[in-house]
């Protein structure tokens, strides 16, 4: 199985979620996973993260806007694209997500080919600037 370089860190509550996108994505990057922030923060401040995937709803007392904002106000991790994957399809969903400092908002079900072509274009865009 391919490795690349970059790695992405799926940030989803749903073990067949994390199973499923992990098996897709890591044909072309690393992974990380995790499914609260305990170990979100343990994952971010000891692995190079390039691109994170944040589901909204979570394990523990955070959820995915919360760490997405706090992602946001670090200046360690503030670079980092943020795509927010989520059956959260509301407006005001989409609005709060944006709020928060998301890059990219897709709703589930969203075909794994989807996101890793906007999971490509984020890396390419990274890597051009």
């Amino acid at each position: 199985m391919y490795k690349g370089e970059k790695t992405i860190l799926i940030v989803e509550d749903d073990k067949l979620n994390r199973e499923a996108l992990t098996l897709y994505l890591k044909k072309k990057y690393r992974t990380e996973v995790c499914d609260s922030e305990k170990t979100f923060y343990q994952i971010l401040s000891t692995k190079k993260i390039d691109l994170i995937i944040m589901d909204i709803s979570l394990n523990g007392s955070k959820n995915g806007l919360v760490l997405t904002k706090e992602v946001r106000e670090n200046p360690a991790y503030n670079h980092i694209p943020i795509l927010c994957l989520t059956a959260h399809a509301r407006q005001t969903d989409e609005r709060n997500a944006f709020s928060a400092g998301v890059d990219v908002f897709i709703t589930k079900p969203v075909k794994n080919e989807k996101v890793l072509e906007i999971v490509n274009e984020w890396m390419q865009k990274k890597q051009d600037t």
